[in-house]
């Protein structure tokens, strides 16, 4: 089994910056919320068809930035997350996620070069289903929805401030398989997730209206490794490729692939509460960087 709120950053992939399609800049994606994989809870079949939960709150920072300096791009985004997630029977599991975030960004669109400052702010939310046809290896589905408001002015005129607001939509799947090791727990993922969404204008903006869409395919690769009973570390790797897109207007060239290098730790505060922390930051990716840092809480019962 697999740990709904690391897939839930497969979701949420094309989730965070999905809502940032409404600001100006054009819609850009957070692939480093793509979290490792690990395994639920194994207890309480006998209890009935539903068991297992486990509530997870984290809250996140991520800052991508551009190495381009003709065409600046800095987004820094905070979002806070709510999840819950549980077993069906003995081979299912499933998933319902909710997030809210603020993000800044500083950029310069294609069609008129100037510099720009937008505040955007997002929610959204996401569900998940799984299943173990054999032991180790699952199947499931994703998706989800999310919209966002933006505001933005351009130095020329500060005083004049436009707006937007859009919304997005992702479906998906995904593949797992877990190996246990001598070094701990071994995950491999594989996920498509496919993302749409649009943004109106403010009346008098130009132009009044755009769509986008992309096609994001994922391979990940995560070790697992228990330090202590109540103490984990874990990292892995992941490659992501960009398979087809159509970019809203005024959106800036992005990068077909990269890598992904991230890594965290677990402590398990009680028997029924963990702490988490991870962090993640992107290589190979000759046009933007990012990092990305999170924590929360997970309960129990």
């Amino acid at each position: 089994m697999i740990s709904s709120y690391r897939l839930r950053a497969a979701i949420a992939a094309t989730a965070t910056m999905a809502f940032a399609g409404a600001a100006q800049a054009g819609t850009a994606y957070d692939f480093s919320r793509i979290k490792p994989l690990v395994p639920v809870g194994t207890a309480g079949f006998e209890m009935g068809p539903f068991h297992d939960f486990k509530i997870s709150v984290m809250t996140s920072y991520n800052h991508t930035w551009r190495t381009d300096d003709s065409k600046p791009l800095d987004r820094r985004a905070r979002d806070l997350s709510l999840e819950m997630n549980f077993r069906i029977g003995s081979d299912a599991y499933a998933a319902i996620s909710g997030q809210i975030g603020r993000e800044d960004i500083e950029t310069q669109p294609l069609e008129f070069p100037l510099d720009m400052d937008n505040s955007n702010s997002f929610r959204g939310f996401d569900v998940m289903a799984g299943y173990m046809f054999v032991p180790g290896i699952s199947v499931g589905l994703m998706g989800g929805y999310g919209s966002a408001d933006a505001t933005y002015v351009f130095a020329l005129d500060p005083a004049n401030e436009l707006g937007s607001s859009g919304n997005s939509r992702r479906f998906g799947g995904f593949a797992n398989v877990m190996l246990p090791t001598s070094a701990g727990m071994l995950s491999g993922t594989v996920a498509i997730v496919r993302s749409s969404g649009s943004q109106t204008y403010n009346p008098g903006n130009i132009p009044p209206s755009t769509d986008w869409s992309s096609t994001l395919g994922v391979i990940d690769v995560t070790l697992a490794h228990p330090v202590t009973a109540d103490f984990m570390i874990k990292g892995g790797a992941s490659y992501s490729r960009i398979l087809s897109e159509n970019a809203a207007a005024g959106s800036l060239e992005r990068d077909r692939d990269w890598i992904t290098l991230k890594g965290g730790v677990l402590y398990n505060v009680t028997s029924t509460l963990q702490w988490q922390a991870n962090a993640s930051t992107w290589l190979g990716n000759d046009t933007n960087r990012n990092v990305r840092i999170a924590s929360g809480f997970t309960y129990r019962f």
